[in-house]
């Protein structure tokens, strides 16, 4: 019998920019904006979480469960809008991995690991020039975060599925 992975902790909220419908040199595309570790009222934070690091994966395919088609992986861009170098201890990279066949994976580490929130400073990630598969169907994005309560505890491995409905590109738990 296996042990049911422990909850998420982190608050996840994601955004979808309607696609655009392209032009005769470009397909259409979208972005998508994650805000991890905002403290909301519908997920209010009651303690610090200490977090190694966060991977967002798509699934890639032309199937009506993948979110973009595998071919335009390459043209994904990311960036880290909040909070900027400007706030020190504060800066995180993305490494985008494309070489597991269905999927793409993006793997954000804070610069200063860990990295601690605590509700008031969430960071921003934007996964942009993503071209939508058209196949109508929902596809399921998987956040996984490396978490822990305290520093000195053991990290754990938790996830988030958020379910993306095509071509509408509308979310939902």
């Amino acid at each position: 019998m296996t042990t049911p992975p422990p909850p998420a902790l982190l608050p996840i909220h994601l955004t979808t920019k309607p696609a655009s419908p392209g032009t005769t040199d470009t397909a259409p595309s979208t972005d998508l904006t994650l805000v991890i570790g905002q403290s909301t009222t519908h997920h209010p934070m009651q303690q610090a979480i200490y977090c190694q690091n966060i991977t967002i994966t798509l699934p890639a395919g032309n199937t009506p469960t993948d979110l973009h088609t595998p071919y335009a992986a390459h043209d994904i861009t990311t960036s880290v809008p909040y909070p900027g170098p400007h706030l020190p201890g504060y800066g995180w990279s993305i490494r985008t991995i494309t070489d597991t066949p269905g999927e793409t994976q993006f793997t954000c580490r804070p610069c200063d690991s860990p990295a601690r929130f605590d509700g008031t400073c969430p960071v921003t990630f934007i996964l942009s020039s993503i071209t939508p598969n058209t196949q109508p169907g929902t596809a399921t994005i998987t956040i996984t975060e490396t978490t822990t309560l305290t520093p000195t505890s053991p990290y754990s491995t938790r996830q988030h599925h958020i379910h993306i409905d095509k071509p509408t590109l509308h979310t939902h738990a």
